[in-house]
């Protein structure tokens, strides 16, 4: 996939600050890095719009989904779960299942669950992280010039953990087994 540039601004070009070291990067709209189509406004929907149709949650850790994303996807895992379950016979003949039917049968985390769990799994991974490794550097760090538009992804992830009722996160989550603890509680919630 091309990138695409993005009109309209004088200074075309992203300036980053990371570890005392200044990074330009080109602007764009979108780009695909890794197989995973990351968008400016922090969004997902051409990103979940390609996945869900191949039926997979590959690099989920790193969406950021607004309200209007997260019904898509659960509307999508609801069709492919009636779609895989099927209906039920009656005297008067089939009939659809309702969601609580299959959320039964399912018995596994739903799909937003899942992506949360694996969001918040993957900041406890950035967390243990060396302080020179490029995914911790880029995670904390601080913009240079005008904020962008949309949701970043460490508010996102926070938001999810205050949530929890996890204010102070940070200690938690070097704590390996007590990190995956946290991420089995984020399957288990209704978000």
């Amino acid at each position: 996939m091309g990138q695409t540039r993005k009109q309209g601004e004088e200074d075309g070009n992203l300036k980053l600050r990371i570890a005392d070291k200044e990074y330009t990067f080109e602007r764009t709209e979108k780009f695909t890095y890794l197989g995973v189509i990351v968008e400016e406004n922090g969004h997902g929907k051409q990103e979940i719009r390609a996945r869900t149709t191949k039926g997979t949650m590959y690099a989920c850790e790193t969406w950021v989904l607004n309200k209007e994303e997260e019904e898509r996807l659960r509307k999508w895992e609801s069709r492919m779960l009636r779609a895989i379950y099927g209906g039920i016979k009656t005297e008067e003949g089939w009939r659809r299942r309702t969601n609580q039917e299959i959320e039964e049968l399912y018995e596994r985390p739903d799909i937003i669950a899942c992506e949360k769990g694996q969001r918040i799994g993957w900041l406890g991974h950035l967390e243990r992280m060396d302080a020179v490794r490029l995914p911790k550097m880029i995670i904390y760090r601080r913009p240079i010039g005008k904020k962008r538009k949309g949701k970043r992804w460490m508010n996102e992830v926070e938001k999810d953990l205050r949530d929890m009722k996890l204010g102070s996160w940070r200690e938690t989550a070097r704590n390996r087994g007590e990190w995956k603890k946290i991420v089995k509680e984020a399957l288990k919630r209704r978000w």
